[in-house]
């Protein structure tokens, strides 16, 4: 059931830990809108539902979590799963969540200003396919600034000599910094009168590398205060991504990105990689924190010829600084 408070269950979606609390306040920056007077006066707003629960209720009991711990008085609620032990381990969304504590700190929001789920399945019924890499990127730019008009938004800036970042936003004082990969399988079609012609890729060997990398480079921009939190966003309609493969040790196990696979530590390529896929990237990717892969789904099958439905892994990164919280 589609309501208003659709980003609410969108970020319970994203959530790997089994309960949390929020403020009202920060409920109200997840969906975007102020809650109802009812919300801040009336515990039966936040009930878990009778016989015909009302829109705010299924915004988290069909993301699998109820409410518990009402305190109108601090403005607070929690919520929990309710789903199966693997459930809470996991997480029931299609994301790639890095742990990290829940506790907010002016520092360090508890899931940043832009809620990231939400705003891709609102990009997705905007945009549900792209050209190329170049035109996600300017889409999800845009979609921020449509969104949050007070954004600051910079395209390639370089933290550092001859490295580039995607996307930088800066909103309520947290610096958001983006890397983006755009993966494809070959796909013919037509959406809303434009046509789409996009070329299979193939070398996901180079891509799966690339992604880690990626994500190893978001640590380092937070880590080295260039950031406040990275998000590293793969977007595919390649579904080879979310396989784990036939083959019992593929040369780029250590870089495979299937569902339900763990990242951490030093991850480096089999010594029987040939000189052609290596060149350019012979370095092992070291990651300072642990990522579990689930892909979620980015909008609707399309029709056309080919790979019509496209997936996403939306990967939170705080850094080592954040952490220590220092």
């Amino acid at each position: 059931m589609a309501t208003k408070y659709a980003p609410l269950a969108a970020f319970l979606h994203q959530r790997t830990e089994s309960s949390i609390r929020l403020t009202f306040a920060q409920v109200e920056r997840i969906l975007g809108f102020t809650l109802p007077e009812s919300a801040r006066r009336y515990p039966a707003w936040w009930a878990n539902g009778g016989v015909q629960p009302v829109s705010q209720q299924y915004a988290w009991l069909e993301a699998g979590w109820e409410t518990f711990g009402l305190d109108l008085n601090a403005a607070t609620i929690s919520f929990r799963r309710t789903g199966t032990t693997e459930t809470r381990q996991r997480g029931q969304a299609g994301t790639c969540h890095r742990d990290f504590e829940l506790e907010e700190t002016p520092d360090r929001p508890l899931v940043g200003p832009i809620p990231v789920g939400p705003l891709l399945a609102e990009l997705a019924a905007l945009r549900p396919v792209f050209h190329s890499e170049a035109d996600f990127q300017h889409a999800l730019a845009w979609q921020i600034r449509e969104r949050w008009p007070a954004a600051r938004i910079r395209l390639e800036t370089r933290p550092r000599p001859r490295i580039h970042l995607d996307l930088l936003v800066v909103l309520d004082g947290v610096r958001l910094a983006f890397e983006l990969k755009y993966l494809t399988a070959q796909w013919l079609g037509e959406v809303a009168g434009e046509s789409f012609d996009l070329l299979g890729q193939s070398a996901h060997d180079i891509s799966r590398y690339d992604v880690i990398k990626d994500l190893v480079r978001l640590e380092t921009f937070v880590d080295e205060g260039y950031a406040d939190l990275g998000w590293g966003i793969t977007l595919t309609n390649d579904v080879a991504y979310l396989r784990p493969g036939t083959k019992s040790d593929p040369i780029d196990a250590a870089f495979r990105l299937h569902h339900g696979r763990e990242l951490h530590g030093s991850l480096e390529r089999s010594d029987r990689a040939g000189d052609g896929t290596t060149k350019g990237r012979e370095a092992a990717h070291t990651l300072s924190g642990r990522y579990i892969c689930d892909w979620r789904r980015y909008g609707e099958l399309l029709g056309g010829d080919g790979a019509g439905q496209f997936w996403h892994l939306s990967m939170p990164v705080v850094g080592v600084r954040g952490e220590a919280g220092s």
